[in-house]
């Protein structure tokens, strides 16, 4: 009888080179009371055995026998589909690695036990290699290898679980090798490993969580981005900066305070200026400079839209609308400065609204004729010609005047030769 028993245990565990290998008919497979350390038998070798069911999984979980020293490893599981292997080492090719997020090494502490879960699938056999164990003083310094196969997706045993499938805590790094779960989240901008949790506003809408994210008194959510990449989607939001509101990426219009309409397009910059007014009605960023010049000289100014140098905005137009009673010719030029002595005129918030509007931006100089010197002009942009009594509008939508350190620009309307009679000039922007 104890020949045969002792027969039964050399078949069921054998040595494959530094390979021992288990023959296991139950979920449940043990390698006890193993050395740490190097050598035949040791923790720095690899333990494989036969998987029960292919869709099975395996929890992994290492007791540390030693009841002073904790111990480090590093475990690497592999699987392989073919039925006939007859062994791992000397048969990398017939083996893959199973995708993990432990970082490894880890540490098992003195008289404890730390077990990892990995979703092993259509496997014929599993391998658990380990490595980076020393000897330690402590009796017995030995370790306890218990697998256990299971469709659970985790390892409900022990504290220290660590899943491969399933939710992951926000903030956990994923290394490129087990970015396979699907995420119920996203990743950061800045980290592509690192993921973000979803948040769900008080109206029910979903939104990736950021540090500075928000919603609005009404649900709505707003991003803080940087470099012109925020948006804001929702009613009633408070914040009052412009770059909240990302409607070109959006089929979505704002309809005053009463919040956005999808199906509602925004087709030009105004409006979407004007959109701010579903923020707080002195969030306007559109406005229009007017100017209407009589008799005015030949090359002189009718209105010149500066932004100084320094400014902390910048202008987008939109169009430039002109209109005489006399024959008239128009020039649209960019100038350097805003000239010297002359009028000046306050542009106007496009918010019609008889409360808080808001104000230009100060470094916004809008001149008008009466000038002692004229704006220093530098390239011609348009040159217009207009009968009596007749106007046109100049779609100059893509001109920017973007605000620098180096010196102040803007863009100006003159007339060529002197006029008896009236001329007007609107130009719409936007501050941003």
């Amino acid at each position: 009888m104890i020949k045969k028993l002792f027969c039964f245990l050399l078949l069921a565990t054998a040595l494959y080179g530094q390979d021992i290998f288990q023959q296991v008919y139950t979920p449940y497979v043990s390698f006890r009371n193993i050395p740490w350390g190097s050598g035949a038998g040791a923790m720095n070798n690899t333990f494989w055995f036969n998987s029960l069911a292919p869709e099975d999984g395996v929890c992994v979980s290492i007791y540390n026998n030693n009841p002073t020293n904790s111990h480090s490893l590093t475990l690497v599981v592999s699987q392989t589909s073919d039925a006939t292997a007859q062994g791992f080492t000397g048969f990398s090719g017939l083996w893959i690695a199973v995708n993990g997020t432990t970082a490894f090494p880890i540490t098992v502490n003195a008289s404890s036990v730390t077990s990892i879960f990995y979703a092993t699938r259509s496997s014929a056999y599993m391998a658990l290699t380990f490595s980076g164990t020393a000897v330690q003083a402590g009796n017995p310094d030995t370790a306890n290898i218990i697998a256990v196969q299971a469709n659970s997706f985790n390892c409900a045993n022990s504290g220290s679980l660590i899943n491969v499938l399933g939710a992951f805590q926000t903030g956990t790094i994923v290394p490129a090798t087990a970015q396979l779960p699907v995420f119920i989240g996203g990743f950061d901008v800045t980290s592509q490993n690192t993921l973000r949790k979803l948040i769900v506003a008080p109206g029910g809408e979903i939104a990736l969580s950021q540090n500075n994210n928000q919603f609005g008194q009404g649900g709505g959510f707003i991003s803080h981005g940087t470099g012109g990449d925020n948006m804001m989607m929702g009613a009633n939001s408070t914040s009052t900066q412009w770059n909240y509101q990302g409607i070109n990426n959006y089929n979505f219009g704002a309809f005053g305070k009463q919040g956005w309409i999808p199906g509602f397009v925004v087709t030009n910059i105004l409006e979407k200026g004007t959109d701010q007014w579903s923020i707080s009605n002195s969030a306007t960023l559109s406005f229009a400079a007017f100017a209407s010049v009589t008799n005015p000289a030949a090359n002189s100014i009718i209105l010149n839209l500066f932004l100084a140098q320094n400014a902390t905005i910048d202008l987008s137009f939109k169009q430039y609308v002109l209109s005489c009673s006399a024959a008239c010719e128009i020039q649209i030029f960019r100038t350097s400065s805003t000239g010297t002595g002359c009028g000046t005129t306050t542009p106007r918030n496009m918010e019609i609204y008889g409360g808080t509007r808001r104000a230009p931006n100060v470094n916004i100089t809008a001149s008008i004729t009466g000038c002692a010197a004229q704006p220093t002009t530098t390239e011609q942009l348009y040159d217009v010609f207009l009968p009596a009594n007749t106007s046109t509008t100049i779609d100059v939508s893509g001109f920017v005047n973007s605000g620098n350190s180096t010196a102040g620009t803007g863009i100006g309307a003159f007339v060529n030769a002197a006029v008896t009679g009236t001329i007007t000039a609107t130009l719409t922007y936007v501050e941003d």
